[in-house]
């Protein structure tokens, strides 16, 4: 094989192996995010991202926060990756990371009004390669 045909290859391999997210899934940096029907608890949520190889969502960025209020700007109601399930009062990200910023007033999520019944969507984030997240939204 010449220099030439290796140089080829490689270029024809790089256009082949472009990752892409799954039909009905929009792409934002190197994740996939899907905004489901499916309406639930937060742990219906969660299940539903895992079992589509995702996890409810983790913010890693500003600019993350930023795309996912665009993307789930109809919903009124959504779970986000963030519990204290472990220890009341102490929030955690479901892959394991404490939250950082100390301000309670900070974490702007809107929960479930289990009186009412609100149904909960799911909005489902997963990485282009095989790590996932995901996000459960409500209706809006």
């Amino acid at each position: 094989t010449t220099l030439s045909d290796k140089v080829i290859g490689g270029i024809k391999g790089a256009f082949i192996e472009k990752k892409t997210c799954p039909a009905g899934w929009r792409m934002f940096s190197s994740s996939c995010y899907l905004l489901s029907a499916e309406s639930g608890s937060w742990e219906k949520g969660r299940q539903y991202c895992r079992d589509r190889g995702a996890d409810l969502v983790v913010i890693d960025s500003s600019e993350e926060q930023t795309f996912l209020s665009e993307f789930i700007k109809k919903a009124t109601w959504y779970w986000i990756g963030l519990t204290d399930r472990d220890e009341e009062g102490t929030w955690k990200w479901v892959d394991g990371t404490p939250l950082t910023q100390k301000t309670p007033s900070c974490i702007c999520v809107l929960t479930l009004n289990y009186l009412a019944r609100v149904p909960e969507l799911v909005t489902c984030k997963k990485n282009l390669d095989t790590a996932s997240k995901v996000i459960p939204t409500g209706p809006g």
